[in-house]
C-alpha cells in the first residue's frame, strides 16, 4: 500500500507510512470479516512489496516479496543486509 491512512491497531509492528513510500502490510479479520483483529505497516523506510502471504496452525503469518533496501531484519538474519537491490525477503510475524 501507497495509503498513509491506512488503519494499523494499536501496537502494530509498523504504524505510520511516509508520504511516497510504499510498504507491505497485514490484516487480520474475525470470521465475519466485521472486525479488524489487528493490521500493521511491513517494511523498511523505500519501496516494500509483500507479493505473497501465508498462515500455519499455530497462527504464524509468513511473507515474502521485495525490498529495495533497510528493510527490517532481526539479530539473528540470514542476511542483516540485502547484497543487491532489488532484494527478496522472507518473513515470520
Amino acid at each position: 500500500t501507497t495509503s498513509t491512512d491506512f488503519a494499523v491497531s494499536q501496537g502494530a509492528y509498523k504504524a505510520s507510512l511516509t508520504p511516497g513510500d510504499s510498504d507491505g502490510f497485514v490484516m487480520k479479520l474475525n470470521p465475519t470479516l466485521t472486525t479488524v483483529l489487528y493490521a500493521t505497516f511491513f517494511g523498511g523506510p523505500f519501496a516494500d512489496y509483500s507479493r505473497a502471504i501465508a498462515v500455519d496452525a499455530s497462527q504464524a503469518v509468513y511473507l515474502t516479496g521485495s525490498t529495495i533496501g533497510r528493510f527490517p531484519v532481526s539479530a539473528n538474519a540470514f542476511r542483516p543486509q540485502s547484497a543487491a537491490s532489488p532484494a527478496i525477503f522472507i518473513t515470520k510475524l
